[in-house]
């Protein structure tokens, strides 16, 4: 609690009444500053309070702006004695200073225990001052203890998540063995496909060559029996395996007269009842065909070619 005065200052006025103020109180001051009764714009200034005592010593103290008005809390100090006094308010703007007449104080004597006022702070002041010391200094020492309990908290959630990182980063570790055992797997088993994949590749090459054996045997045997004709047929429209197409020429069903090769590689005979090669014979077993049809997961594009190899000539009057 303290005493609050609201001071209207002319800068023209010379003179003023007197002001009481009380001894040893604690005392706010604001200053309302006018020049011939107008307001004055205290934007970019800064105040001064300039007081002199009642034995003329004086105190300076700056001032705060707030509101547009000059607001000062008294030092201790400029009440300390009784008696008359007086005030000035100096504005400042950079090199320059404004300051009012000066006003003059009646500073009331106080009752505290009858004590004399002296130039110096009595045990009063002393004990008041203390008291506001230990205040601060509880509340410091509240403020270090919360602070302390917040590092505490701190530190137990840092210990925490450090140990947190700790188990994730044993999990990262056997995850990262998991990982490494996983890809020594990985890689036998992948050099085991490359040595599979070789012996297949050789296996394959053997067959290809008994294979080729094999057809070279089988056309010198069937050569010799019937003369062979090349008939060649040029895809237009998208062939696939929903309907029959007829070939160039007629050959006998079922009778292994029919050689079918597309774009030059030879197409494997399918029997009706499965896919596992690419095309089946049209028609009744030993009766003369010219047509055949594509499996069903298989197709002919436009512009692809078929080459069909046929043992002898058939007509529709051929018997076997």
């Amino acid at each position: 609690m303290k005493r609050e005065l609201l001071i209207s200052v002319d800068l023209k006025v010379v003179e003023y009444c007197p002001i009481k103020l009380k001894q040893y109180d604690s005392t706010k001051l604001t200053f309302n500053v006018l020049s011939d009764s107008l307001e004055i714009n205290l934007n970019d200034l800064s105040a001064e309070l300039i007081f002199t005592k009642p034995d003329n010593t004086v105190v300076i103290q700056n001032c705060e702006i707030e509101e547009n008005k000059v607001v000062a809390d008294l030092l201790p100090d400029c009440l300390r004695l009784s008696g008359n006094s007086k005030i000035e308010v100096a504005l400042k703007k950079e090199n320059e200073t404004f300051s009012s007449f000066f006003i003059p104080i009646k500073i009331e004597a106080s009752g505290k225990e009858n004590i004399k006022s002296s130039n110096t702070p009595n045990y009063i002041e002393d004990l008041e001052e203390a008291i506001e010391k230990e205040k601060e200094r509880q509340k410091n020492e509240n403020n270090r203890i919360a602070a302390e309990e917040e590092r505490e908290d701190n530190e137990e959630q840092r210990n925490s998540a450090e140990n947190e990182r700790i188990d994730a980063e044993e999990v990262r570790k056997n995850s990262e063995t998991e990982r490494i055992e996983a890809e020594n797997e990985r890689i036998n088993a992948e050099e085991e496909r490359e040595n599979s994949e070789t012996e297949r590749v050789k296996a394959e090459t053997i067959r290809n060559n008994n294979e080729t054996n094999r057809i070279n045997t089988f056309n010198n045997m069937t050569a010799q029996i019937h003369p062979t004709y090349r008939y060649y047929f040029f895809v237009e429209s998208e062939i696939t395996g929903d309907s029959p197409f007829e070939i160039p020429a007629n050959y006998i069903k079922d009778a292994n007269v029919l050689e079918v090769y597309y774009n030059g590689e030879r197409l494997i005979k399918a029997s009706t009842s499965d896919t596992q090669g690419h095309y089946y014979e049209v028609g009744e077993t030993n009766a003369v065909s010219n047509q055949i049809q594509l499996t069903s997961d298989w197709e002919a594009l436009p512009g692809d070619v078929f080459e069909f190899v046929i043992k002898g000539v058939y007509t529709n009057e051929t018997t076997t």
